[in-house]
C-alpha cells in the first residue's frame, strides 16, 4: 500500500561502497528511490537486481537510487549508490512515513520514492516494488 505522507530527505551520512560517505539530501533536486533491504530479507540479491533493471527509468527521469543493503547483495547500476544503516538511523527517520505496523516491520524492507523538492511522493512496505516505482517514476505529480 502506498501512503504520501509530508516525509523530507534525511540529512544523515551513511557509510558508502569503499569507505565513501552518502548523504541522501545530497540528492535534492532530482528524484530518489531509496530502498531498505535489510540483511534478514532473504531476497536482498534479487530485489538489488530488479532495481538495477531500473536504470534506463532512472536516467530518463534525473533519478537516482540509494539502496541501503548488504553490500554483498550484488554490483549496482550507474546510478545506484549501494549504502548501509548499521544503527538504523535512516530507518528511523524514513519510518515515520509508514504505518505503525509496517514501521514494527522493519524486517520486510520497504521503498521511498521522494520528489525532486526532497519531499515524499510514495512509499511501499516490503519487497517486489520494482515495477511500481518504475510507474510512479512515470507519473507527474
Amino acid at each position: 500500500m502506498a501512503f504520501t505522507r509530508t516525509c523530507a530527505l534525511p540529512d544523515i551520512e551513511l557509510s558508502g561502497a569503499n569507505g565513501a560517505r552518502v548523504n541522501p539530501s545530497d540528492f535534492a533536486g532530482h528524484e530518489l528511490i531509496v530502498l531498505f533491504c535489510p540483511n534478514k530479507l532473504l531476497d536482498a540479491t534479487q530485489e538489488l537486481t530488479e532495481f538495477n533493471a531500473l536504470s534506463d527509468a532512472l536516467a530518463f527521469n534525473d533519478a537516482y537510487m540509494i539502496a541501503i543493503c548488504d553490500p554483498k547483495a550484488g554490483s549496482p547500476a550507474s546510478r545506484v549508490t549501494l549504502a548501509s544503516d548499521p544503527e538504523g538511523f535512516a530507518w528511523n527517520l524514513l519510518a515515520e512515513c509508514l504505518s505503525q505496523q509496517e514501521r514494527a516491520e522493519a524486517d520486510k524492507g520497504a521503498v521511498f520514492l521522494m520528489g525532486r523538492g526532497g519531499c515524499l511522493k510514495r512509499s511501499w512496505h516490503g519487497a517486489g516494488h520494482a515495477q511500481s516505482v518504475r510507474q510512479a517514476l512515470g507519473e507527474r505529480m
